[in-house]
């Protein structure tokens, strides 16, 4: 990492927020030879929940997407960087900068003119810069985005549904955090179990950044419940250096098998809300937690949210809150239980309806086998993150937050850590 990287990572949080502050004031007056989109009624927008899972997630919900053309075939491109710095504690202090360059293609087919129901995706990350994780030490990751270098074909896969869109089913290459497991609330964080609970992500199966073969089912149960399963390959990269894929499916390797049933009301005028059930069960091998080999692995969670407090009748807006709960065999696992909370006001400030203001909490168990067998191990790393996410244009985002990390990766030898970060949301 250059040394200016380094600097840029040590940027206060105080000069971070004065950048919000000017650039909330460009956007509250934009100049008149500058017209800027918006959802307000009278302009045409798209919103997030209509784009791929991939992008809602990398985005919140928070930007308003300018309409595409209605070919069937729409491109987006987005670049996004978490500017950092480890003040204390963890491995050692220090900054530097993460990048991630997204592609991705959505064919409509019948917008294209093809056959109904249809929907082909493609995706493409690049990786980029010094990991936070290097510096902290931790276990969690810091930054969502956090990943070793390196350019991947993400997600390529067709979707088709069924039954006046009660059931879905796709195929290919694909990400099953998407889906499995969301709390979208939290995915107005940076930290990376405020995505995923961290029990589920702790070998390289088919998830970001090393996806693998899999397939997805989504039967609507009802106007709100729904049930889900997938089954994708058991272990698609080298659990000891990712940059090596692996899509040949095999006995030793395994499948990776998830259910989920759970409610689910998302709709327009609606008050929103989630709750869900699920597990998850690995067949393959791999190394235990005391060092031996093991067959098979398995886990479950829940996780929940909900609008609390609502501005208007739109439910757009107001106070809303999420949980987690994550659990995973203690005889085969580092991470043996995960509990996550966090509160969220989407526009709290009038003149920023869009912006995000959060707090969250996670805390990851270590279980009793590992810590047997590694004498001095802390029982637990937790996280506190306080955030704001402020719609600067519709095309870009600025995210100011600040992360408690203690007990570092659950090792003695470091202090707890307290980091700063900066992430900015390009759409090209």
């Amino acid at each position: 990492m250059k040394r200016s990287n380094f600097l840029w990572g040590m940027l206060p949080l105080s000069t971070v927020m004065a950048v919000l502050v000017l650039g909330s004031s460009a956007y509250a007056e934009p100049s008149i030879n500058e017209p800027i989109p918006t959802t307000q009624e009278g302009t045409e927008s798209k919103a997030s929940e209509d784009l791929p899972p991939s992008l809602q997630r990398l985005f919140g919900e928070t930007i308003p997407f300018p309409e595409p053309e209605t070919t069937g075939f729409e491109l987006y491109a987005l670049a996004m960087h978490d500017v950092y710095a480890n003040t204390t504690g963890g491995a050692h202090k220090g900054g530097g900068i993460i990048g991630n360059l997204f592609l991705s293609l959505t064919v409509d087919t019948e917008k294209a003119g093809w056959w109904d129901g249809g929907k082909f995706v493609v995706e493409g990350i690049g990786i980029y810069g010094r990991r936070p994780a290097d510096v902290i030490g931790d276990y969690q990751y810091t930054s969502s985005i956090d990943a070793p270098d390196g350019v991947e074909l993400y997600e390529m896969f067709y979707e088709h549904t069924f039954w006046d869109d009660r059931l879905s089913i796709l195929a290919g290459i694909h990400d099953y955090t998407l889906e499995f497991a969301v709390a979208e609330y939290g995915w107005d964080f940076i930290h990376s179990s405020f995505w995923t609970p961290s029990t589920m992500t702790q070998l390289w199966w088919s998830f970001y950044p090393t996806t693998g073969l899999g397939s997805r089912a989504k039967l609507k149960l009802s106007e709100t419940g729904y049930l889900m399963a997938g089954v994708y390959d058991g272990n698609p990269t080298n659990q000891d250096n990712t940059r090596e894929m692996d899509w040949a499916l095999s006995k030793k390797d395994g499948a990776h098998t998830l259910v989920e049933l759970g409610v689910s009301q998302s709709e327009e005028g609606k008050r929103p809300y989630k709750l869900a059930l699920g597990g998850w069960y690995n067949s393959g091998e791999f190394q235990s937690a005391d060092g031996g080999v093991m067959h098979s692995n398995s886990g479950t969670y829940v996780v929940g949210q909900a609008l609390l407090l609502s501005e208007d009748e739109t439910f757009e807006r107001g106070l809303g809150g999420f949980m987690q709960l994550g659990q995973a065999d203690n005889t085969r696992n580092f991470n043996t239980w995960y509990f996550g909370a966090g509160l969220r006001y989407k526009g709290l400030f009038s003149e920023r309806p869009d912006d995000t203001l959060g707090i969250a909490w996670g805390r990851a168990e270590i279980g009793s086998t590992y810590r047997n067998a590694n004498p001095g191990t802390d029982s637990f790393e937790g996280n506190v993150e306080l955030t704001y996410r402020s719609v600067i244009r519709p095309w870009l985002t600025l995210q100011p937050a600040v992360q408690l990390v203690t007990n570092p990766g659950a090792s003695p030898d470091y202090d707890d850590a307290v980091v700063l970060y900066l992430r900015s949301e390009v759409l090209l």
